[in-house]
């Protein structure tokens, strides 16, 4: 699988790894952390037919502009794998971030996860993916509620990832949002 995403800001990986920490010491809940950093995921797909899916990722970065976020309580994506996550508000700004990568990719994605649709995408912060069950949902939901889930953020990066099931993602390079030059 291949996938674009922004790498939060240092501030903000700081508070998710910290709850990630937390839902693993007390829950043995970690599957999240195969996700290597905390991030949005803008688009997912089986594999993108591209020559230089590098080049692709930097072209597209350049046209971007950065993008102001902010966060605003838990969400629940329920169903036989649940996930919970910091619900990120929708805005025009954002609809309009997404729609740019989602009409870039589309046309060369092969098998693109329909979750990342325009219109189905919910922008969202994973917490806790993979090893909910119906026994530790309730508590870590519990736990979770307890914090203000409010951040103001911007996205300033757009990543080129791979990750094979059951393995770590992998970040491949990132690219600064509106310049020429890599940010990582």
């Amino acid at each position: 699988m291949n996938g674009l995403i922004s790498i939060l800001p240092p501030f903000l990986c700081e508070e998710i790894f910290f709850f990630w920490n937390q839902l693993s010491e007390r829950f043995s809940v970690e599957r999240v952390k195969l996700t290597g950093t905390p991030h949005i995921t803008w688009n997912y797909a089986e594999h993108y037919c591209l020559d230089d899916p590098q080049v692709f990722c930097k072209t597209l970065a350049r046209r971007l502009q950065p993008l102001r976020c902010r966060t605003n309580g838990l969400g629940l994506f329920s169903g036989k794998r649940p996930v919970l996550y910091i619900a990120v508000m929708m805005n025009t700004d954002m609809e309009a971030f997404h729609r740019q990568i989602w009409d870039a990719v589309n046309p060369v994605a092969v098998l693109p996860n329909k979750r990342y649709h325009p219109d189905r995408w919910i922008p969202h912060i994973t917490l806790a993916m993979e090893d909910l069950t119906s026994e530790n949902i309730g508590p870590i939901t519990a736990f979770l509620s307890a914090y203000k889930w409010k951040y103001t953020f911007n996205i300033k990066s757009l990543s080129w990832v791979t990750r094979s099931l059951g393995e770590s993602m992998q970040i491949e390079n990132t690219f600064g949002i509106n310049t020429e030059e890599a940010s990582r």
